[in-house]
Parts: C-alpha cells; structure tokens; sequence
C-alpha cells in the first residue's frame, strides 16, 4: 500500500488508527508524493479517490475534505451513495453561495500560474483565501499548480454545480460544515450552510479562516467524531 501510482502515496505514516476507525490520508496528484500525471480536471480527482478505494479494498468510508477536497468528497457522495458513510465538508466550497468567490479566486490564481509555481507558492499568502491568515511553512512548499484552481474553479461554475445537487437533497448520508468565521471562501457560516441541505448540520469556528482545521485542530477533531458516531458503515 506504499504506492498506488499517480492517485497517491499510499498510507502516510503507515495505517493508523484513531477511535478505532482506520485512517486513510492520500496524495492527490501534484502533491506530496504524488505526481502530476498528465492534465487532469475536476472528474479525475473524484475518480480517483473512488480508485484508490478499490486499491485499498475499502467498500465505504466515512468522507472528510478539505477546500477543494470537500467538493471532491460531496461528489463522490452524489455519485457513489452506497461507499458514503458520512461527509464532512471542511472550508469547502460548494458552489453556488462561493461563485463570486471562486471567479475572483480564478482570475486570480490563474494569473500567478501563469507565471511559474515559484510565483504561485511566494503569492499564494496574500491571495484571497489566505491574506491575514498566519500561513505553516509545509503551506509554502505544496505543489499547487494550474491544474488544481482550474479544477476548484470548474467545480463552482460549472452549469450544475456539487452545490445544486446537495441542495436537491442528493446526500443521504449524514453531513457535516465546518467553516472558519473569518473563511472569504463562504459568505455563509456553516450553520447557514447546513439549513439549506437536508439533514445537514454545521460547526463555524470563531476566529479562524480557511485554514480553520490548522488553527483549531482539536475541535475540528471532536465534530469529526460526533460525526462519526451518528453514522453507520
């Protein structure tokens, strides 16, 4: 399980156990150890954490994403019901309450990719979602690249968004937001969020942004696992 191609790296820190649940923590292409790939878009990114399922024989899972992971993890929740436990959604942006966000996001990245990685990492700080935010130094050396915000970016604006379907009531399995207050990626608090999917429920954390999970890891953790315990594998 060291290695499962371009998908990911495999179990980081070998397969570890937290609550009594196994933990899976993969490499999308382009980060850690994985590597880009080919051109890839939005599609390939559900698809392969779908794949990387089967390679590990895990048949369902409780689903936890990050920014543009939690838009992964909602897809892959429309698309593939029955491998759904739970999904957590964590600073992720859905769709249609994030476009505008998404559209200033776009031209903006879009522009610094333009100029080569090394521009992207030095900028990306002061972009949107990270401006005022005290940012780790592992943030700095990620392999953001192109096709990563063109891929957020598609998620938000395309004709039918991950949004549109969670609002149509297309997730059975219990859901979770969470959002940093201060997160300029939704215009919404989680709890906002939440009342306008069914069954959904959401956590907002005071004082934080995007990177709200960094800043406050132990709360994040314990929404996890109230999670978690109202679900069924």
């Amino acid at each position: 399980t060291r290695s499962v191609g371009h998908l990911a790296r495999g179990l980081i820190d070998g397969e570890r156990h937290v609550a009594g649940l196994r933990v899976v923590r993969l490499d999308w292409r382009a980060h850690g150890g994985s590597a880009i790939g080919g051109p890839y878009g939005f599609e390939d990114l559900t698809g392969g954490v779908l794949t990387l399922f089967d390679q590990l024989g895990i048949d369902r899972a409780h689903l936890v994403g990050h920014s543009l992971g939690g838009s992964v993890a909602a897809e892959i929740a429309v698309a593939a019901p029955a491998r759904v436990g739970s999904l957590a959604v964590l600073g992720g942006i859905a769709g249609a309450p994030g476009v505008a966000c998404f559209r200033r996001l776009g031209v903006e990245t879009t522009g610094l990719a333009a100029l080569g990685l090394p521009a992207l990492r030095a900028a990306l700080p002061q972009t949107l979602l990270y401006k005022g935010v005290p940012v780790e130094p592992s943030l700095h050396d990620a392999a953001f690249v192109p096709e990563n915000m063109a891929s957020a970016y598609a998620a938000a604006t395309a004709p039918t968004t991950t949004w549109d379907r969670l609002q149509a009531g297309r997730v059975v399995a219990p859901t979770l937001f969470l959002i940093g207050a201060d997160d300029p990626a939704s215009p919404f608090s989680a709890e906002q969020l939440a009342a306008l999917v069914p069954g959904a429920r959401g956590a907002t954390h005071a004082r934080t942004g995007h990177l709200s999970i960094q800043r406050q890891p132990r709360s994040a953790a314990d929404a996890l696992l109230d999670l978690v315990s109202r679900s069924r594998l």
